[in-house]
């Protein structure tokens, strides 16, 4: 039986942000792909045109992190990334289309995870699973229960999951959720940016763009993929 590796992340909780958002990344070799990631960190710590970056101390401790990472850094691992096989998965919400409600960040998490994982629970239900999913506010019993749940509702449709996934909570040390940390971190730059043509935003965007198979705007209901591409 073959083996299929999700990889999930999330972002916008904090109060500037105009969405919020779960990315999830589909590997099926993790291991060299870590290999590939961390041979560039390297390349980076080691390039005398990046020393003097002030973010390449942060990149030596903690790994590739989107928010953390200066322009020239966030140029080379997307460059990097853009040429790996995987495929990427968005869920979000616009701010702006909640606004008067009291977010109830923790809910909203719940909902969105859900609703990410739901279809690719059941287009993988025959292969072994193993998620991986970035620390977050919600706690492992909680993202355990929500993929139960919707292990749960997959099950309600007579489609059977062959065997019940590995479930791993990591840190962004974990070079593979540097991937779907990027995918965040790129698209929350991106949607405001929709018309903006031109910009660096808009530019790692499109870089990245192939891979991103869906994105879900989880209020409207509206499904992005490559046939109906995101403007």
């Amino acid at each position: 039986m073959d083996s299929v590796y999700f990889f999930v992340d999330e972002t916008g909780t904090d109060k500037k942000s105009k969405i919020i958002a779960f990315s999830l990344v589909i590997l099926n070799n993790p291991d060299n792909i870590r290999t590939s990631i961390a041979h560039l960190k390297e390349d980076i710590l080691h390039d005398p045109r990046l020393k003097t970056i002030p973010s390449i101390q942060t990149l030596a401790d903690k790994g590739f992190h989107y928010q953390e990472d200066s322009r020239e850094i966030r140029s080379e691992f997307i460059k990097m990334i853009a040429k790996l096989p995987f495929d990427a998965y968005v869920c979000f919400i616009n701010k702006d289309d909640i606004k008067g409600c009291e977010i109830d960040y923790k809910s909203l998490h719940g909902k969105l995870l859900g609703r990410l994982l739901f279809d690719r629970l059941r287009d993988y239900k025959s292969q072994k699973m193993y998620i991986t999913i970035e620390e977050s506010s919600l706690k492992s019993t909680e993202i355990k229960g929500i993929i139960n749940n919707s292990i749960n509702n997959i099950c309600r449709d007579r489609i059977k999951i062959a065997i019940a996934p590995q479930i791993f909570i990591s840190s962004k040390t974990d070079n593979c959720l540097a991937i779907a940390d990027y995918i965040c971190g790129v698209f929350k730059d991106y949607y405001p940016q929709l018309s903006t043509k031109g910009s660096f935003m808009t530019r790692n965007y499109d870089d990245l763009r192939s891979k991103i198979r869906v994105v879900h705007d989880f209020v409207n209901d509206v499904f992005y993929t490559r046939h109906k591409p995101l403007p």
